[in-house]
């Protein structure tokens, strides 16, 4: 019995040195429970937002628009005479090319801008 006393005891010892995050059987703090989520507050960055909207407005915008505009006159996707074959052909040589070259340039003139 004695033997069974001092294990019982070395067991609870063993259990109170254990964390939180180790013992399942022990409730969450009552601290964490009510406590609410922390709120992220960025300030707001006038300058850098003026910056982006004109690089869109004025650069990357009206560049979009000329360079997709000359995908589309020079390889058409939706001619009619144009099989199912060469419609998946001339997209995927406009996306490639869109990858590829296009978007170097609108990352750049982002990054410079």
């Amino acid at each position: 019995q004695q033997q069974q006393q001092q294990q019982q005891q070395n067991n609870d010892n063993d259990n109170d040195n254990t964390t939180p995050s180790q013992s399942h059987s022990q409730p969450p703090s009552s601290s964490s429970s009510s406590s609410s989520p922390p709120h992220l507050s960025l300030p707001f960055d006038s300058r850098r937002f003026c910056s982006v909207a004109a690089e869109g407005l004025l650069v990357s915008g009206p560049l979009m628009h000329l360079s997709y505009e000359l995908l589309e006159t020079h390889l058409p996707v939706e001619s009619p005479h144009n099989t199912p074959l060469q419609k998946w052909l001339l997209a995927a040589l406009q996306v490639f090319l869109d990858c590829c070259f296009m978007d170097a340039v609108f990352v750049a003139t982002l990054i410079i801008t």
